[in-house]
């Protein structure tokens, strides 16, 4: 599978759950804004395994992989393009971080499912129009 996609779906997975429940927030539902937040979470930490995987079938030597997505300066042979560089440490970081995230995600909603004043305070938050 093509990588740069992994790493950019990676990345743009919990931004599209947070789209998606910002956009219908006052439709609010605690347990579907709930899943939503979770899956998207689950399904960067699902990536990042994928990406750990293949980072571990790689030598040992060329364990690195690069997504370059665009050029941001090109001044004669100055250039630097924006992109991510997957190595073994920053595999182990995004593992744990989208792992705990997932579970501290599914660990919220069964939590504060009952929290009926939580509701009402997260319209207050938001601010409801």
């Amino acid at each position: 599978m093509n990588h740069s996609f992994l790493i950019a779906f990676l990345l743009l997975s919990p931004l599209l759950g947070f789209v998606i429940n910002g956009v219908r927030y006052k439709h609010h539902s605690a347990n579907l804004s709930g899943t939503i937040a979770t899956i998207a979470v689950a399904i960067s930490f699902i990536l990042s395994v994928i990406l750990a995987i293949d980072l571990v079938g790689m030598p040992v030597e060329s364990r690195r992989i690069t997504a370059d997505f665009f050029q941001w300066i090109s001044v004669d042979k100055f250039r630097v393009n924006v992109g991510f560089v997957v190595d073994q440490i920053s595999a182990i970081m995004i593992l744990i971080i989208t792992g705990v995230g997932s579970f501290i995600h599914l660990f919220s909603i069964g939590y504060m499912h009952h929290d009926k004043e939580l509701l009402g305070m997260s319209h207050i938050l938001i601010g409801l129009y």
